[in-house]
This record gives structure tokens, sequence and C-alpha cells, in this order.
């Protein structure tokens, strides 16, 4: 599964590299897009010559997201990120994201009855609203990302990741949750800011998310199972929110850091001091 990466002089070793769809080599993280590996049929793919093959084509190809269809219905390889490995799609992207939350809340479900099972006993109105609420973050958490990227003229589309479905579920198994079931692939050109900022979008949504539960905690809710509610989202946006803040990989950490060091410590920073007052 794992590789070196193609690009002359890097030779990054990946365990789940990028595969270009244009040449066909695999890639690290840093060099997966055509124009990171000066990939040699980039250059065709623009010429006029195969415009007007690909114009006389019969064979009918995948369509991008339009104004009329904020979801797109295209397969995970139309992208110029390239044929990731381990992606699929169930035909369009919005039955990706709602599989891909369903996967991600069913595990986070199981591992908040096994913990509170005996405090859970009977609510099952309130078991339903925080499965809602599981849902509801993740999915806003991945919106963001694309709104923002739409909001900047680029395609963008969620990707169901295999790969990312099996490392969720085997670490929730261990105690420990790495959040990899999908991501949001973007297409056009960016600049370094707008790479940042379509990152920050997705952490500042589930820390704005958690000070509204918080404020909401302190004020108008008065039952014990509301508030217990309150505490387990808060702790579950903050902890995505920081799993998204680190710095490496496709993680939206590296691309903030990339554009703005400050704000990437700031962000990080206000996280762990929510995180800190949600515990005390």
């Amino acid at each position: 599964m794992s590789s070196n990466c193609g690009f002359p002089g890097c030779e990054k070793k990946e365990l789940l590299p990028f595969k270009c769809r244009l040449c066909g080599l695999s890639f690290c993280s840093k060099h997966r897009l055509p124009e990171m590996h000066d990939c040699f049929n980039l250059s065709y793919y623009k010429t006029e010559e195969y415009k007007q093959i690909k114009a006389s084509s019969s064979v009918s190809r995948p369509k991008r997201t339009t104004s009329r269809s904020f979801f797109a219905k295209s397969s995970p390889s139309y992208s110029m990120h390239g044929d990731y490995f381990g992606t699929k799609s169930f035909g369009s992207e919005s039955k990706d994201l709602l599989f891909a939350t369903f996967f991600l809340v069913s595990i986070q479900f199981f591992a908040l009855y096994m913990r509170y099972g005996s405090l859970l006993k009977g609510a099952f109105f309130e078991l339903l609203i925080i499965f809602m609420g599981f849902a509801l973050c993740y999915m806003l958490h991945e919106l963001a990302h694309k709104v923002t990227a739409v909001y900047y003229g680029l395609t963008a589309r969620f990707i169901l990741w295999v790969q990312g479905l099996f490392v969720t579920l085997i670490s929730m198994m261990f105690g420990f949750g790495l959040i990899a079931p999908g991501f949001v692939s973007t297409e056009g050109s960016a600049t370094n800011r707008q790479r940042g900022i379509i990152s920050l979008a997705g952490p500042v949504t589930n820390i704005t998310i958690s000070i509204l539960l918080i404020m909401m905690a302190n004020t108008i809710i008065n039952s014990s199972y509301w508030i217990l509610f309150s505490e387990v989202l808060v702790s579950y946006n903050l902890y995505l929110a920081l799993f998204n803040l680190f710095p490496f990989g496709i993680l939206d950490g590296k691309k903030i850091y990339a554009w703005n060091p400050t704000v990437y410590i700031v962000t990080v920073a206000s996280t762990i001091i929510l995180m800190i007052g949600n515990f005390i």
C-alpha cells in the first residue's frame, strides 16, 4: 500500500499515496497536484488537440458542480487532485457525505453509550438528539470547507475515503479517534491565503458551535441531561477542531500554518483553552 513519492529528489514514503490521474504515478501530499510535480501529461491536456478530442468524444463524462446544484454528481476522480487511492462514490456527493457522517457518528455514538450507558438508559429522545448533534457538527465542518471554496470560485466536492473509514474504525477501537472518513477536494486555481482560509473554515465552525453550546449550558439549560449532552457535544466539536489543526498530511492545520502561522497559533490556543474550560 505504501510507496515512495515519484517526484525527483523527494522520494518521501507515504502510507496512503496520492495517484495522479494524468500520469498514473504516486506522490506525497506535497507533490500530489499535477502542477506540483510538473506532470508530463499536463501540457497535453491543455492543448487544442485534446480539447477537440474531448469535445467530439461520445463517452459521457461526469458533470461538474453547477450553480443549479450545490452537491456534485461527479465521481471522485474528476478532480485536479487526481485519483485518490481508496476513494469511492455512491453516485452523488450528498450520498457520500451522508454515508461518511452516519459511519462516523455511529462509532462516536457507540463509544458514548459504552461510557455513559447506565445514565442514558430510557432516554431515547435525548439519545436521538445527541446522535443528530454529532451528525450536524461533522457535516457543518465539511460543508464549511465547501462553501468557502465555492465562495472563492473553486469547484469543491466531498470525497468518501475508504482507507479513512478503516483508520477511523480501528483507531476508535483502540481508544483514540483519527477522524478521516472523507475530505473536501477542490479544483481550480487558489492562492495560499485562499487555501488557508478554506482550511480554517472547518475548525472555526466547530469552535463557534462549542462557544454557543457553552453559553447555552450556563444560561438557559436547566436539565442535567441537557447539560451532559451539551458538554459531550462541546468535547466532540473541540476534538474535531483540534484533530484537524494538526499541521501535517492533508489536515487543515498544515495549510493554515503555511498561510499564516499567527492565525494558526491563535486558533489552536483558543481550542485548547476551551477544552480545558470544558473539563473544569
